[in-house]
């Protein structure tokens, strides 16, 4: 997963702020022998291809020391830089700055581990709300506290929440170990302790704010918390990293359009050594630099602001997508009512759905239930790695619901085949869904693919599946049939099948599920 620059702003009014924790950092980056010489005089020293650059500066009141990072031999690998300020009042800021949140630091460290180890000696806080190293657990007593701070219009800072599995007691402890490692210094992670802290918290939120059990959500600032994102117990409990990663890389989008203060902006980071000293002969190139960096970063905000839109836009086509799948069991339930009156044409019944979900909160949960409720007539392949692509993407829910929606409409097809009750292909099965039974829009329904595509031997391939050898000796077989799970843009999610339902295992074989493969032509 690409990674984006990593920055953190804190506010530390530690007294001994520059000696004491700039003194422990390079301590702990060359070693306590050169640590005193570097600390009170700058300079620099060089550990595991880095050099390590000390400089100190003051203004007035002012105290300020800025350690950097830099690669010997390869500057494209990145730099890391950690600016201390503090006046005579104490009046303490930590900035954190990194070219890549991955970046490989000396010791085998990325620039989280050097924020939880400023964290773990002192107590940091940003727009009032502290920032510890490691998780905070939060029991009966902290629950309503936790709700206020989420529900407070006011909150700049993002928060992390994290709800216990479905009948476990606690959160899982290598699932939050990664959200503290990678969050470090961004947001804090509160982890409830009970499965009935968990139910508390959401009855205190609200439906649109509760945390759903063994999921993780992140609470954004900036007084819009009604956009929040949850992650899915499914990806929680099997990709715990990859969830701290995608947490991660949403929370500094979000930090990144705040404006640092002006004493770190207009002093700080100009005295000499640090990063905006523009020297006697070069003040015209940092004023085009200055520039450049204003609207670079105006048009991050903007493509921050249509990406969130977007994002936002999917969560509501996902909720629009859960009231219809509601309305449409209502009407199946109504159905069955009638025909038990013998006053409908004949369909399948209802009755027969009773452990089936009517909403999926991801494409893994859609996958997951088809595997275990849906198997006498799917039958599902490797798809795993590609599908857990599909949730990390802020439109996965709106892709979850349109997947599940198609799978359920692939078993009624099945179920209607093995009993002779339909005679058509799937696309005629979705043109003339029968009464009772559950469509999918016929127009996001391929049975072949273009020739040019099937003309060439890598989009070929890229379409070959494994099957049961009952129905090919081969053991493979090209899956052209596939349906949309979004018609346009990118991923353009497909999920490729062959339809065996008058062949040996009378059921449907999906080959693959995930993002559009290549075509030609």
């Amino acid at each position: 997963m690409a990674t984006q620059p990593f920055r953190a702003l804190l506010n530390d009014n530690r007294p001994d702020l520059l000696e004491g924790l700039g003194g422990m950092l390079i301590s702990e980056l060359v070693g306590t022998g050169v640590a005193p010489s570097l600390i009170h005089s700058g300079g620099q020293a060089e550990i595991d291809g880095y050099d390590v650059v000390v400089s100190r500066g003051a203004e007035g009141t002012l105290e300020a020391l800025r350690l950097d990072l830099v690669p010997i031999e390869n500057l494209a690998v990145g730099r890391m830089g950690i600016t201390l300020a503090a006046t005579t009042s104490s009046n303490g800021l930590v900035l954190l700055e990194a070219d890549a949140s991955d970046l490989v630091l000396p010791q085998g460290r990325i620039p989280p581990d050097i924020a939880r180890l400023v964290l773990s000696n002192g107590s940091a806080e940003r727009s009032g709300v502290k920032l510890p190293a490691d998780a905070i657990t939060c029991n009966e007593d902290g629950v309503s506290q936790l709700a206020a701070l989420i529900l407070d219009i006011k909150r700049l800072q993002p928060l992390i929440v994290v709800a216990p599995e479905r009948g476990r007691r606690k959160a899982v402890p290598a699932q939050v170990s990664y959200i503290e490692r990678h969050l470090a210094a961004l947001a804090p992670t509160y982890v409830l302790a009970t499965s009935r802290d968990a139910n508390r918290l959401s009855d205190l939120l609200g439906t649109d704010l509760r945390v759903p059990m063994g999921s993780v959500r992140l609470y954004p600032g900036s007084g819009d918390h009604a956009d929040g994102w949850s992650v899915p117990p499914a990806l929680v409990q099997t990709q715990p990293q990859p969830v701290a990663l995608r947490i991660q890389t949403k929370v500094l989008a979000e930090l990144a359009v705040l404006e640092d203060p002006a004493v770190i902006r207009d002093t700080v980071l100009r005295l000499p050594g640090f990063p905006l000293n523009p020297g006697a002969d070069s003040e015209l190139f940092m004023d085009e630099a200055l520039q450049l960096e204003a609207r670079t970063e105006q048009a991050t905000r903007e493509l921050t602001s249509v990406r969130e839109d977007l994002d936002i836009s999917y969560l509501e086509l996902a909720d629009r997508e859960k009231e219809l799948a509601e309305s449409k069991q209502r009407v199946r339930f109504l159905e069955s009512r009638l025909r038990e009156l013998g006053d409908h044409p004949a369909g399948l019944h209802p009755d027969d759905d009773d452990n089936l979900p009517e909403t999926v909160e991801s494409c893994t949960e859609a996958v997951g239930w088809a595997r275990s409720e849906l198997s006498a007539t799917i039958q599902i392949g490797i798809v795993e790695p590609m599908v857990g692509k599909l949730d990390f993407d802020g439109r996965a829910p709106a892709w979850g619901m349109q997947l599940w929606t198609a799978l359920l409409a692939l078993d009624d097809y099945a179920r209607l085949k093995s009993s002779n009750n339909f005679n058509g292909n799937f696309l005629r099965y979705c043109s003339e869904t029968p009464p009772g039974c559950r469509g999918f829009p016929p127009e996001r329904v391929a049975l072949k693919e273009s020739e040019s595509t099937m003309s060439n031997a890598t989009c070929r391939q890229q379409r070959t599946f494994s099957i049961p050898r009952e129905v090919d000796g081969s053991g493979v077989a090209i899956m052209e049939a596939h349906l949309k799970i979004q018609k346009r843009g990118s991923p353009a999610p497909r999920l490729h099948f062959l339809d065996d339902t008058r062949g040996p295992t009378g059921q449907i074989l999906i080959g693959y599920i995930g993002p559009h493969l290549d075509t030609a032509g």
